[in-house]
């Protein structure tokens, strides 16, 4: 599949001054899973709607996380890498969806 799964924060000012000033960061190329892998598909679509829509919700953006962890879909310092990004961005909203590759 021609696409990345992109993780982001939208950003955050605290009385005039810049916290974050946003970030989107391609976490996951969906190219590399290979299709005998479908339950990851099912998973991201069926779970998570993320073929649908942007997701915002903590909860699902850490289920994804996990899910992929022990799916063999991320490498564990990818994994720890996203979950310290969880926790410095958590105040700026994050978000998480599928961008289309386009050649």
């Amino acid at each position: 599949m021609k696409a990345l799964l992109v993780l982001g924060c939208h950003g955050r000012k605290l009385y005039g001054l810049t916290m974050c000033s946003g970030a989107s960061n391609p976490v996951l190329d969906l190219r590399k899973i290979s299709e005998k892998h479908e339950d990851i598909y099912n998973y991201l679509d069926a779970h998570c709607k993320l073929f649908d829509r942007i997701i915002t919700d903590l909860n699902k953006i850490g289920n994804v996380i996990s899910f992929l962890n022990q799916n063999g879909a991320l490498q564990k310092h990818t994994c720890d890498a996203m979950w310290d990004y969880i926790a410095m961005h958590k105040k700026c909203g994050l978000y998480m969806y599928i961008e289309p590759i386009i050649d």
